[in-house]
């Protein structure tokens, strides 16, 4: 077995999905990303939209209650038993759904208008690699919206932390811990402009615009 097939082994060790079995928790998800979702669908209209690292499809259900969603939804994921959660618990309702590889994806070039990321790029040992496909995957003019976890990764002492196994920098799955500087500097150095950045409620927010194609 080589890295890359344990990284791939070692992140479907993070699939304890307890929350599936309280439908309240996930009815709660899937409106939170809705409202998220929600006013980036009616800004940018998108025909193609990617939801890459989709879990077990609470993202896509919440594009789906979009009630003047007029697209085609797509899901990502590197982990192949959320595609058989996702079907189950949403009634084998996306058809479009498959198992994906942000690194090197199967999607034709200039294919997407929005790809959605949150909370995925933290789990990529290349996330350099993970852009440029983000980049080769969408449109010109597409958007990327991403979001990764807050933490106060710079006030942290490492000769005084605790382990703690449900924050960011102590997540053995997180295994790019980014400043957002970094995220901006590699969103700037693989062909995006940076449209906007907030601090949401999930984490911190990032729309990026692709300008150009790298490859």
């Amino acid at each position: 077995m080589n890295w890359y097939q344990k990284y791939i082994k070692f992140q479907s060790t993070c699939l304890i999905r307890t929350e599936l079995e309280d439908k309240s928790i996930v009815e709660r998800v899937i409106e939170g990303h809705k409202s998220v979702l929600e006013p980036l669908y009616l800004k940018y209209k998108p025909h193609q939209i990617l939801v890459i690292g989709m879990g077990e499809g609470q993202e896509l259900e919440a594009l789906n209650r979009i009630g003047s969603l007029e697209c085609d939804i797509y899901g990502g994921t590197l982990i192949k038993s959320d595609i058989d959660l996702c079907n189950i618990y949403f009634n084998n309702k996306f058809k479009n759904i498959s198992f994906q590889d942000i690194h090197k994806m199967k999607y034709e070039n200039n294919f997407f208008d929005l790809v959605i990321s949150k909370h995925t790029i933290e789990h990529c040992p290349a996330p350099y690699i993970a852009f440029c496909e983000i980049n080769r995957v969408l449109k010109n003019d597409g958007i990327l919206f991403l979001e990764i976890p807050i933490e106060q990764q710079d006030k942290v002492n490492p000769f005084e932390a605790k382990y703690v196994e449900n924050t960011h920098i102590f997540n053995f799955h997180h295994i790019m811990c980014l400043y957002p500087s970094q995220v901006l500097n590699l969103g700037l150095k693989t062909g995006f402009e940076l449209l906007d950045y907030y601090q949401g409620g999930g984490g911190y927010d990032y729309i990026f615009k692709k300008k150009h194609f790298l490859i």
